[in-house]
């Protein structure tokens, strides 16, 4: 092999290492390009779970504060009642009822409780500073609030059973009936009373006719009842918002005053003594004011 060709096959080796070479790097650059890229990559999404959780950790630390905070609250609460055999029996019971009412949201229930929350909270700051102040309760204004459970067209049936002169010439009976006239024009509520007599005489009475006229002219179905031709669980003061609410009043033996208030929102009891209430209209006779 002469000297000419050595150097030929040199020279091309040569170029053909300096191409392998080049080849190798654009390979090994462009490898290294995409790591670098994959690199990047990995570490934005790890500055973004990094982000993440530093972002829940601070939400966990500000329900931590409050759950601290209110873990503080409650120790505050539970000490007292703690310390006491009769508030450490009663209070659980008292709580979970109120937010069995509270979180169903039971019409008038509610509200009731809360009005007596209320007044038992100013009742026991008075004792706590040495006093108390003890107000007067009239039932009749309870019966206005139950009146507020009414709702556009409903019907409203009630009965009259107290001795009825004495009664519907108080103050709080004509809240009540004012309460009811204006559901009449307001709601377009249909409104019944049945007058329950202990004898037939008496419905002809002239301050009873009185009474069941001045009723009659605000809108008012008036019926009347003979007591002593009716079942005895006919014979009551009742209250029945039609699907909505019932009411039986208690009264003293001579039927002079209220005394006490039994209330229904649970659909059978509401049903049961509006059934009641059917039957005694269809046992009572529709009172017609006479033309004058």
């Amino acid at each position: 092999m002469t000297w000419d060709k050595i150097v030929t096959i040199t020279g091309l080796f040569v170029s053909f290492v300096a191409v392998v070479i080049a080849v190798t790097g654009i390979l090994l650059e462009r490898s290294m390009v995409i790591r670098l890229r994959s690199l990047v990559r990995q570490m934005s999404e790890t500055e973004q779970r990094i982000a993440g959780l530093s972002l829940e950790m601070t939400k966990t630390q500000e329900r931590i504060s409050g759950l601290s905070q209110e873990t503080y609250a409650l120790l505050g609460f539970s000490k007292p009642v703690l310390s006491d055999d009769e508030l450490r029996e009663k209070f659980p019971e008292l709580a979970q009822n109120y937010f069995c009412v509270y979180s169903e949201n039971r019409v008038y229930l509610k509200t009731f409780l809360s009005q007596h929350l209320a007044q038992t909270m100013k009742l026991s700051r008075d004792a706590a500073s040495g006093s108390l102040y003890i107000p007067t309760v009239s039932l009749i204004d309870y019966a206005v609030d139950l009146l507020s459970v009414a709702q556009e067209g409903d019907r409203v049936f009630a009965t009259s059973f107290i001795k009825t002169p004495k009664f519907w010439d108080t103050a709080a009976a004509k809240r009540y009936l004012q309460e009811q006239e204006r559901m009449i024009k307001n709601k377009n509520a249909t409104v019944s009373r049945v007058f329950l007599y202990d004898e037939l005489s008496s419905s002809v009475d002239a301050r009873n006719v009185k009474e069941m006229t001045d009723q009659s002219a605000k809108g008012i179905q008036v019926y009347v009842g003979i007591a002593s031709e009716l079942e005895p669980n006919l014979r009551q003061d009742m209250l029945v918002i039609e699907g909505r609410l019932a009411a039986v009043y208690e009264m003293t033996t001579d039927r002079e005053e209220l005394i006490g208030v039994r209330v229904w929102i649970g659909r059978d009891e509401v049903q049961d003594r509006g059934r009641r209430m059917a039957k005694l209209i269809e046992s009572s006779r529709r009172y017609v004011p006479a033309s004058h």
